[in-house]
């Protein structure tokens, strides 16, 4: 029970959402022959490969960061994964992770003519960033009084989470609007429909919390803050009961589209040489993923505010202390909370929008070398729907 709300607390207070960065092919970037995973970079990459087309069958990542956690005893050689150990790190600081993932279904890329391109494809995508303001962890920590003896100074305390899953249809096109034989500029662009699979997000916000006065400076009291959390209604449309194909049949009926685009550009140096794909530098600029994807609030979505009296760390214990389910959670914090409602209508989670810049050296021979630079250019958020009721 104590390693479980050891990680109830931290788990609670690990969670954010600002700005992630996204899916890349880090090894493919800059290259020539990237084919058709070149527009998960750069739209504009598509036009200079020297060959007319490629098909990509099936290509996924996953990649994930943190500085809340680490593993141990973790490896992929000799069955090692089973061992592998999570540890909270101890400290008093921000914490944030983030994880994303892409799975590439049949992307193609077809050369037009010598200097347009098109690409198109199928793709599952996903990305969760969490983010704290600075806390005090460590795993002696057993309860609720222990966590707030040891952030008095950390008030208000903040916290937020986001994740989303969708599917995409994208085409891109890309041409040469430039080349004088030594300089080619090139520029792409994608649009994307998209379909939200599954969406969540949770705020909490300003925290704060007094030493008890009425029990001789005992303990604390609660004494403000707000907590949101929603997530996409077609996850309450999952029943244990029934049969996969049903359940994949509920699960989509309440998904919502949305679109998106990327847009950039790509400007080549020539080395000199009698091939035409022999280059000396290339600097690829591009934006990413703007867009948002769609979802509808869940049953057990809740808006809450602190404020109710005597609500004392004790209670909080008691009421979160041994949480078997998302009804349980809900009928807890009703119990405390100031205020709390059930939000209607649909809500929207903003794609990881980012700027690129893309720079890679031929060197000699086979050899590269290629750095990068990314710009989150909006924070990740959650929005509320507009709606008129009559």
């Amino acid at each position: 029970m104590r390693v479980y709300r050891n990680y109830l607390i931290a788990g609670v207070l690990l969670l954010s959402a600002p700005s992630v960065w996204s899916q890349n092919y880090q090894a493919i970037h800059g290259s020539s022959y990237a084919g058709s995973l070149g527009p998960a970079n750069n739209p504009a990459s598509i036009v200079y490969v020297p060959y007319n087309w490629d098909v990509t069958l099936f290509a996924v990542q996953s990649k994930e960061a943190t500085n809340a956690i680490k593993i141990k005893n973790y490896s992929l050689l000799f069955g090692k994964v089973k061992n592998a150990e999570i540890q909270f790190l101890n400290g008093n600081k921000k914490r944030f992770a983030y994880s994303d993932q892409n799975i590439r279904l049949l992307n193609a890329r077809i050369a037009i003519t010598p200097k347009s391109t098109v690409a198109f494809g199928v793709n599952i995508r996903g990305y969760e960033f969490l983010q704290s303001g600075k806390y005090a962890w460590n795993d002696s920590m057993t309860n609720v009084r222990d966590f707030a003896d040891a952030n008095v100074s950390n008030t208000p305390l903040t916290a937020n989470a986001m994740g989303a899953t969708w599917a995409e249809v994208y085409g891109t096109y890309a041409q040469t609007i430039k080349d004088d034989g030594n300089n080619i500029l090139n520029a792409g662009i994608t649009f994307k429909a998209v379909r939200g699979l599954a969406g969540a997000y949770a705020h909490a916000q300003g925290i704060e919390y007094l030493p008890n006065a009425s029990n001789n400076g005992i303990g604390y009291l609660l004494d403000g803050g707000s907590l949101q959390y929603g997530y996409s209604s077609n996850l309450d449309d999952v029943n244990n009961n029934s049969n996969v194909r049903n359940n994949i049949k509920n699960f989509m009926r309440r998904t919502f589209s949305s679109v998106s685009f990327d847009a950039g550009i790509e400007y080549i140096v020539r080395s000199g040489t009698d091939n035409d794909y022999d280059y000396g530098t290339k600097i690829g600029i591009s934006l990413m993923d703007i867009g948002r994807v769609h979802f509808r609030y869940g049953d057990k979505s809740r808006f809450a505010t602190a404020g109710k009296s005597n609500v004392t760390d004790s209670l909080l214990q008691n009421k979160f202390g041994n949480i078997n389910s998302f009804n349980d959670f809900n009928d807890s914090l009703a119990s405390i909370a100031n205020t709390i409602s059930v939000p209607g209508g649909d809500f929207f989670i903003s794609q990881p929008a980012r700027f690129i810049l893309n720079v890679d050296r031929h060197l000699s021979d086979n050899f590269f070398l290629n750095g990068e630079l990314t710009i989150p250019v909006l924070p990740a958020a959650a929005h509320r729907a507009p709606r008129f009721s009559r």
